[in-house]
């Protein structure tokens, strides 16, 4: 089929684009059932989502960032998790909502999570424009597009891997095309928005599939284009410098997220975070080509089995592989055969053999494990690819649907897929049987191509609305099968979704229950339980089962004696201090807090000039019948420290945020006090007593200690993580500056005021 409307395109200037639009209202209806409340995000999604909640609540009750997560870990720097989970949209709507005093967290997730897959149509959709002809093309790939995706419980190594990958190359191929530098700029721009809200190690497997395109579609005038990127123009110019302020600040902020943390994850090194070449090559498992192929022709299995079982969706519908058919036989453009050999580049790296070996030692790999999960990378490189053949389509002009045997061919499907329903045990059964949903898929083309007939209507409607079809039939199947929904009797655990701000626990504890203390409620600790007990539930139900990761204390502003889900961080001088207490044997309670105040005052000290000293102090330090802290000083004071005995006083924690805390105390000993808080020592926290600056020390290998004099005293400690302190707000504003730009870039898209005529580039 070839479009006759492209003559007119100049006098329909901001005019509506209906195929956009079509593919906006399409994505918005396939999440239309997500919105419901009783729709809560699993596994990994999840993890986004516990992050997202403890970041929004942060800004909307104290309007600043999470710069410490102080439970669960004994105390951590945040700057690692807020890089991991949120996106661009995530700053935008978590803005937004602050702004307007939304307190329905999870609406905003979704929200979120809705803006994103209107990003990734509309990356499509320029893409298509730029690249073909026909309107047709680009409108099935955009639909195709919105009903692949898969989010709810796997953002990290399925959706966020993939869903800006169409716009990168929208820039690329625009540079390619027009030779104007300021697109490559813009490609890079728009790769480090995209390498927010994923874990960063896996931005080197993104830079690898954008770079296989653009060397092919590139090719023999490579040279050439490179040296464009050096022209004096002033476009130029402000394009690199931007990327380049954007990229450096998002690696600074990355690389220095885990300073002074020990390393624990499975398969790394505890000091450098690489993996091994065996972890690279096995870990989250390996593809098999024949499951792939299955779900990637007919959608079944749902997800592919390797890894959680949950982690990779890959079905695009049965039309583009037709048009990917008809590609690989006539289509050799550079920018096709680039989109295969990234595909077979990725597919290669997921079988674990000798090309994942190799690829091993290429910059950035050493810190990758997730070689058999890049699957949904492919999908969309496929998904594009099939664009080149649907134009050979058109060109080749309508089938007759008049034909007898096209008729006697449809009727057959449609009795077959009508059968496969009624002969099933119950509504919906059909679902659960693979050949059962592709006869069905393939029956709502055949049925809808049998009314263009009657109707004679054009063709690329009946095909159109068959994809939508195929890819909600495909969605439905998910719905029913894969998306857990909360039951009524467990609706009360939703409470804790709703933003809350961050509650200071005076104590560690085993359980959550009311602290002593006029000021602590049962309803503090009730919601602890119910995002403890919601955090487990999201990690059983679904497919699979995912481990529950210590993130979930502080998504319950509840701090445990200590964790017992999987942390694959601790502070330095915590870590330091379990392996002191594993050779001395002491008791450890009374030093982390277990049942006792974390904040206390003590006279009962001895000094340490550095770590080392410290540490081999600390062993008969806690069998002294006093028990003293070992405080580091390379200069002790010289007058003895006030005799060793309980110190009267007080200490009332009058703020608290996440990275910092001010409480009000009181000294009674002349002397003055310790106060010593247990909670982990970083070199970024700073301290002042009474408006004046005062040392922070290393207590007992890996707590807080200032020095507090007689009478009373207002102490402040806040967390000042170098650079990152006002990175963190750089990445946060480039995020949502981002957002703002898709959005605009999407109601321009909507009303294109000059749309591309055909053959232009």
């Amino acid at each position: 089929m070839s479009d006759d409307d492209h003559g007119g395109r100049s006098r329909r200037a901001r005019r509506l684009d209906l195929e956009l639009l079509l593919a906006v209202l399409f994505v918005v209806l396939l999440n239309a059932l997500h919105l419901s409340p009783r729709v809560v995000p699993i596994h990994d999604t999840f993890y986004n989502l516990a992050n997202f909640h403890i970041v929004y609540g942060e800004l909307l009750f104290h309007g600043t960032l999470p710069r410490w997560y102080p439970y669960g870990t004994y105390g951590l720097p945040s700057d690692l998790e807020q890089a991991a989970s949120l996106s661009a949209a995530s700053y935008a709507v978590a803005l937004a909502g602050a702004l307007l005093g939304v307190r329905d967290v999870l609406l905003l997730f979704k929200i979120g999570a809705i803006a994103e897959q209107l990003a990734f149509v509309l990356g499509v959709h320029l893409l298509g424009r730029r690249v073909f002809a026909s309107r047709a093309t680009t409108l099935l790939l955009c639909i195709a597009a919105a009903g692949s995706v898969v989010w709810n419980g796997q953002q990290w190594w399925d959706f966020r891997l993939y869903y800006l990958l169409p716009l990168v190359l929208y820039f690329v191929t625009a540079f390619v095309e027009t030779r104007r530098p300021h697109f490559f700029w813009a490609a890079g721009i728009a790769g480090v928005a995209w390498a927010l809200g994923i874990p960063p190690y896996a931005t080197p497997v993104l830079a690898l599939g954008v770079a296989v395109v653009g060397a092919f579609a590139a090719g023999r005038d490579a040279p050439r284009l490179l040296a464009r990127l050096a022209e004096p123009s002033a476009a130029n110019a402000l394009s690199l410098a931007a990327f380049a302020a954007m990229a450096a600040a998002y690696a600074w902020f990355v690389t220095h997220a885990l300073d002074h943390v020990s390393l624990h994850a499975p398969g790394r090194d505890a000091a450098t975070g690489r993996v091994s070449a065996e972890t690279f090559r096995t870990y989250g498992g390996n593809a098999n080509l024949l499951v792939v192929a299955n779900a990637f022709l007919f959608g079944w299995p749902l997800q592919l089995p390797w890894g959680n079982g949950a982690d990779n969706s890959v079905y695009i519908g049965l039309l583009p592989w037709l048009g990917v058919a008809v590609a690989a036989v006539r289509e050799r453009s550079r920018l096709f055969v680039g989109l295969l050999a990234a595909a077979l580049v990725l597919i290669l790296l997921s079988l674990g053999g000798a090309f994942t070996r190799l690829a091993y030692h290429l910059p950035g790999f050493g810190y990758y494990r997730h070689v058999g999960l890049v699957f949904g990378l492919v999908k969309v490189l496929v998904l594009l690819a099939s664009g080149f053949g649907l134009e050979r389509l058109w060109a080749l002009g309508a089938p007759r649907l008049s034909h007898p045997l096209f008729a006697l061919a449809a009727g057959a499907l449609l009795l077959e897929a009508g059968f496969a329903c009624l002969q099933a045990a119950g509504p919906g059964v059909w679902l659960r049987s693979g050949p059962s949903h592709v006869l069905v898929r393939l029956s709502a083309y055949a049925a809808l191509l049998v009314a263009a007939r009657v109707l004679r209507a054009p063709l690329r409607w009946p095909l159109a609305l068959g994809l939508a079809a195929d890819v909600a039939l495909f969605q439905l199947a998910l719905w029913e099968l894969r998306i857990p929904i909360l039951p009524p009797r467990e609706r009360p655990l939703l409470a804790a979704l709703a933003a809350r701000e961050v509650v200071y626990r005076p104590i560690r504890q085993q359980e959550p229950q009311p602290p002593p203390g006029p000021d602590r409620t049962e309803a503090e600790a009730a919601t602890a339980r119910s995002a403890l007990e919601l955090a487990a539930r999201q990690q059983r139900v679904g497919p699979g089962i995912k481990e529950l990761y210590w993130y979930v204390y502080q998504f319950a502003s509840f701090d445990p004696c200590k964790s017992r889900h999987r942390t694959d961080y601790l502070p330095a001088g915590v870590d330091r201090l379990f392996r002191v207490q594993e050779r001395a044997g002491f008791e450890l309670a009374p030093i982390v807090g277990c049942g006792r105040p974390k904040l206390r005052l003590t006279s009962a000290v001895r000094f340490a000039r550095d770590l080392a000293e410290a540490e081999a102090l600390l062993p008969a330090a806690r069998a002294a019948p006093d028990a003293p802290t070992v405080i580091v000083r390379q200069s002790p004071p010289s007058a003895p420290a006030a005799p060793a005995g309980p110190v009267r006083g007080e200490v009332r924690v009058t703020a608290f945020e996440l990275g910092l805390l001010e409480a009000e105390v009181r000294v009674d000993a002349p002397e003055g006090a310790w106060l010593v808080y247990a909670d982990a020592y970083h070199p970024g926290w700073r301290a002042a007593v009474n408006g004046r600056a005062a040392s922070v020390d290393v207590a007992d290998l890996a707590f807080k200690a200032v020095a507090v004099p007689p009478g009373r005293s207002t102490v402040r400690l806040w967390f000042d993580h170098g650079a990152n302190a006002w990175l963190r707000w750089v990445v946060a504003g480039f995020g949502a500056s981002a957002a703002a730009a898709a959005l605009v870039g999407l109601v321009a898209a909507l009303y294109p005021r000059r749309p591309r005529v055909a053959g232009d580039g």
